[in-house]
């Protein structure tokens, strides 16, 4: 009974939480938990929450309010059980992608200060363009085809719209990860002077031949599959057909 009745001596006090974060004890909020009376708990972030003595004694207390979270991110505390929630595994890949040590591709790429607490997140992806929440699977976070074409990329709303995978790899800004010469056009790669047209067709890639320019390869990907390129993927293929001062196919022959 003496034991019980010193845990009610922490309130009104100044304590850390096992995270190293500060709180306050306040008053009883007159409700109870398995029979044992409820206090608030105050960050100093704002986070508030009821707990019981017993919790209070153990310091298990979690600050919602304050970045714990690889040390930027905040959780918040406007959606119920967030580790349950379908875009908690995405607002920890954005954040590890452009964080050190993982951010090896993404050194010009940072995170909008709304988009580092995750309840913001949530509230924002819900309503970007493209949200289904039926397709979530199948879906791609995609910070390339509203966002600056050239110079630092950020994850933010006004740059962020949802994709599906083939189309947020057309929109993808090329990258130079080794000496190949940049190609322009998905699905063709280069290997031995030569340049493969090796589309990716319902998961599996396929070999249609190899070409000597990279354009050949990308018609015959077009002649092959004519629904694989988007409308812009063949606007710059006909676009170079043309600088070239090349006859166009049908397929890709202007409208009068």
């Amino acid at each position: 009974m003496a034991e019980k009745q010193q845990w009610t001596n922490y309130r009104g006090k100044r304590r850390r939480n096992m995270d190293g974060f500060w709180y306050t004890v306040g008053d009883r909020t007159g409700g109870c938990h398995y029979g044992k009376p409820l206090y608030e708990i105050i960050f100093d972030s704002g986070y508030r929450v009821e707990m019981t003595t017993q919790d209070i004694w153990r310091n298990k207390l979690k600050d919602w309010g304050s970045p714990s979270v690889m040390g930027v991110g905040i959780v918040g505390w406007l959606v119920p059980n967030p580790t349950k929630h379908p875009l908690w595994s995405r607002w920890l890949g954005v954040l590890r992608r452009c964080l050190p040590p993982h951010s090896r591709c993404y050194e010009d790429v940072t995170v909008c200060d709304r988009w580092l607490r995750f309840d913001l997140f949530v509230h924002d992806l819900e309503r970007l363009d493209g949200y289904d929440p039926a397709r979530l699977g199948e879906l791609q976070l995609d910070k390339d085809k509203l966002g600056p074409k050239a110079g630092p990329r950020v994850y933010s709303p006004e740059t962020c719209s949802w994709l599906t995978g083939p189309e947020n790899v057309a929109y993808r800004r090329p990258t130079r990860r080794t000496n190949a010469p940049h190609c322009p056009y998905r699905g063709v790669h280069f290997t031995e002077n030569l340049w493969l047209a090796r589309p990716q067709i319902d998961g599996c890639r396929t070999y249609i031949g190899s070409f000597p320019v990279p354009l050949d390869a990308a018609l015959a990907i077009h002649f092959r599959f004519p629904a694989y390129y988007f409308p812009h993927e063949v606007e710059l293929i006909r676009q170079a057909i043309l600088a070239e001062g090349r006859k166009l196919p049908k397929s890709l022959a202007l409208a009068s």
